[in-house]
Order: C-alpha cells, then structure tokens, then sequence
C-alpha cells in the first residue's frame, strides 16, 4: 500500500514531542519566571505582615530666670500598633495573591507548550507530505525510464512520455514547496531550543498525525489554571474589602520614656508613658472598602467569562474532534480503493489494455487521497491539543 512513510531511510533517532518541550523549557529557564512571580508575592505578604518601625525621639529645654536655672530632658520610644485585625486580612489577602501569580505563570506555560505542539504537528505535517511526494516521485521516475524505452522502439508516443514528464516535474515542485515549509518549521524548533545540529536525513520527527491518545470525554474546564487564578483574585480582593471595613477601628500608638527635670537645687527623674489615636470620624476607610468590593465584583464577573470562553472552545474543538474522528474510517477505505485503482491500472497498461492518461489519474488520485489523510489527520491532532490544554490541570 502507498504510504507516507514509503521510501524513507530508518533513522538513528527522531525527535519526540515531549523531547521538544523539555529542550524548549530548559533553554528558556521557566523556573526563572516561576522564581520571580514567587519573590513578588512573597513580597507583598511581607509588606502586610511586617511591624512598622518604632521611632525613637529626645528632648533637651532649658530655663534661665534671674541667676535661676531649670532644665527638662525626655528620651522616649513609640509604637504603633493595629488593634484592627487588618494586618491579618491582608496578608491573607497576599497569599490569596501568591496563588494567583501561581496559576497565572502555570496558565502562561500551558499556552506556550499549546503553541510548541501545533508547531510540531505542523512540521511532522509538512515531513509526512513530504515522503508521500517521495513515493510517489519514485514510481513516476521508474514509469518514465520504462516508458522512454519504449518510445524509442516505437511502442509509445512521445506525447505520452511527455505526459509522464509533466507529473514528474509538478510532484518535484510540490515536493519543495512542502520541503520549504517542513525545513522552515525545523528551523524555528532548532531556534526554539537554542540548538544546532547537523542536517540528518529525514524524517527527523516521531509520531503520527491520527495519534489521539487517552480520552478526555469526562475531563473538564473547571480546575483550568486560568480559573484558579480568577479565584485566586476574587479571594484576595474578599479579604481586602474585610480589612478595610475594618477601618473604623484606630492604629494605637504607644509612648514610653524617661524623663529628668533639674533645677539649680536638684534634679529629679520620671517615667513618660503616652498614647495616641485617631479618631475616625470622617474617614472610615469607606473609600478603600469601596473600591476593594468593586475588584471582588470583577474578579467574580472575570472568572465567569473566562470560564463561558473556556467552555465555548472545548465544546468546538469536540465538536471538530468528533467529526474529524467519523470520517477516518472513510479516509482509510479511500486510501485502500485508491491503492486498488493504481494496481488495476498499471496491470491494464501493461497489458496494453490502459493508456498512460489512466495509469497517470490513477497515481494522481491516490496522491490527493493520501494528501488528503494528513491533512485531516493534522485538524485532529490539533483539536486534541486544543483540548488537552483546555481540561489540563495545575497547582501553582
């Protein structure tokens, strides 16, 4: 039967796609960006939780009366403390935060590993058409050595050979347009991986374009790291409107300290104790509180949408999946009829019952059939991929 993988030379190696990915990752440093988003939450929770800085001040006043002498010295620290309970709100709110930057870089890795894949769909596409022109080449080039011969001696005419001529030439320019797009997608994956390594033969690539692998009928959107970051904001901005309506309640501030008073027949010692508070009689955080419910109103309202958009696409790409799955079976038996015709064909010209226009249609149709079959194979490979990032999960 005509193949695509007819006329190929067996490979030392060929590249997987999990092999690809991994090149991808570890020439980018993904940990890098995974560190950074890290580091920038863990800062934010710092910021909440940490204790503001005491401040430490002195005093020195002098008096002069006469041949009188007075003098006050004070040396004090204060304190601010929060009685409100937002600090903790807020650093819940940080962790809630830190979750989110979690999802969000495990969403942005999912992305680009979906766009890493199609690539290699696309140029395994591009290889696989390659080898059907190959095949098909080969064939056409031993008809036309036959053919020649007989011409010369008169068994043919030259308008025939002529004929086999032309579908040699325009499968050998077909085979380098696909050639061009194939070499053009393997050096975008060379950049990709910052490698470069000496041209080897083809095919180069490992898989199959019809390769479906496990069913994912039962998975779902609803743990997609997209969703998680959402709720990972909507919580952060919960805990943020709690803190802030707490902002009634006042930040204390606590003093303490030494105080001497001398006089020009002694000097006595005393202890400064001190506290401060505002009184929250205008502001009550009420702009902050309002503002913090409306990032909560979005987050709600932007995890909805993106979950409607998340749940369109994994209803279409099915919907593509099923339907190209359906008609494979009749692609095969297309691939079988056509391979019939083309012996059928041949075996008459041979005989002498067939003209070359009928052996030639005959390896033209099968060409298309086979084109065809990748070409549908590729759809499906790539509505598989859509779907599996889609339903894939993550933790941050």
């Amino acid at each position: 039967m005509f193949t695509a993988a007819a006329g190929w030379a067996q490979p030392v190696a060929l590249l997987e796609e999990t092999q690809f990915l991994e090149r991808v990752e570890a020439s980018t440093n993904w940990g890098d960006l995974l560190q950074a988003r890290t580091d920038a939450a863990r800062s934010e929770g710092l910021r909440a939780t940490i204790w503001t800085n005491p401040h430490v001040g002195a005093e020195h006043e002098q008096f002069f009366s006469g041949e009188d002498e007075a003098s006050e010295s004070t040396l004090w620290v204060s304190q601010v403390f929060d009685i409100s309970g937002r600090r903790a709100h807020l650093a819940a709110a940080a962790g809630h935060g830190a979750r989110g930057l979690g999802f969000e870089a495990n969403a942005l890795r999912e992305a680009r590993r979906r766009e890493l894949r199609v690539l290699f769909a696309q140029t395994m596409y591009f290889q696989q058409r390659v080898a059907a022109h190959e095949a098909l080449i080969a064939e056409l080039e031993e008809l036309q050595i036959t053919a020649n011969a007989r011409r010369d001696l008169g068994d043919i005419s030259a308008l025939d050979a002529l004929r086999i001529e032309l579908d040699v030439e325009r499968s050998i320019a077909h085979r380098e347009r696909d050639a061009l797009r194939r070499d053009a997608g393997w050096a975008q994956m060379e950049a990709l991986t910052a490698t470069k390594s000496p041209a080897g033969p083809w095919p180069r690539l490992a898989g199959e374009l019809w390769t479906t692998g496990a069913s994912t009928t039962a998975a779902s959107i609803d743990e997609h790291p997209l969703l998680g970051a959402e709720a990972a904001r909507a919580d952060a901005a919960e805990r943020r409107a709690q803190a802030a309506a707490r902002g009634w309640i006042p930040a204390v501030e606590l003093t303490v300290g030494l105080k001497r008073a001398g006089h020009f027949d002694g000097a006595a010692f005393g202890l400064l104790l001190g506290f401060s508070l505002p009184v929250a009689l205008f502001d009550r955080g009420q702009a902050d509180e309002l503002a913090a419910r409306a990032q909560l109103a979005h987050a709600k309202w932007q995890r909805a949408t993106t979950h409607n958009a998340l749940a369109a696409d994994l209803e279409a790409a099915r919907v593509v999946e099923g339907r190209l799955k359906s008609i494979g079976p009749g692609l095969q038996a297309n691939r079988e009829r056509a391979e019939r015709i083309v012996r059928l064909s041949r075996a008459f010209y041979e005989a002498g019952e067939g003209d070359i226009r009928g052996l030639l249609d005959a390896f033209r149709a099968r060409s298309d059939v086979e084109l065809d079959f990748l070409e549908v194979g590729l759809e499906l490979r790539q509505a598989r991929i859509v779907i599996e990032s889609l339903v894939f999960r993550s933790t941050p």
